[in-house]
């Protein structure tokens, strides 16, 4: 399988992983060093990403990839996303169309997410 085709199947089971609620899923994709930057510039980390999934305060019921943009760096992937995402987060209805970018290292666990910066946007 291509490396590029890689990347674009690890994104179609972390889409997979955060509609099913799936914090074990999301562990295995995402690395223990996860850098995360949300839509509101805050700075999460991985343990405080999968605790929203654990807990069930973000749920998310879609996750619709409107485009998404693959470069390849050796064991290193650059993914750019548009996405429109809807759902509930502590209880309240959350929908949005968002830009993210992440960073995808593929080393012993596999590939993972390392990096990850999301920005709200107006179409």
């Amino acid at each position: 399988m291509p490396l590029d085709a890689e990347i674009y199947a690890a994104e179609s089971r972390l889409r997979a992983a955060m509609l099913d609620g799936d914090a074990e899923a999301l562990e295995a994709l995402l690395s223990a060093e996860l850098i995360l930057t949300d839509e509101a510039g805050r700075s999460v980390s991985r343990d405080e990403e999968l605790a929203e999934f654990h807990a069930r305060r973000l749920r998310l019921e879609l996750v619709e990839v409107e485009d998404l943009q693959v470069r390849m760096l050796g064991d290193t992937a650059i993914a750019w996303l548009r996405v429109r995402m809807q759902g509930r987060h502590l209880g309240h209805g959350v929908a949005g169309h968002y830009a993210i970018t992440r960073v995808w290292h593929r080393g012993a666990e596999g590939w993972q997410v390392e990096a990850e910066h999301c920005s709200a946007i107006d179409l």
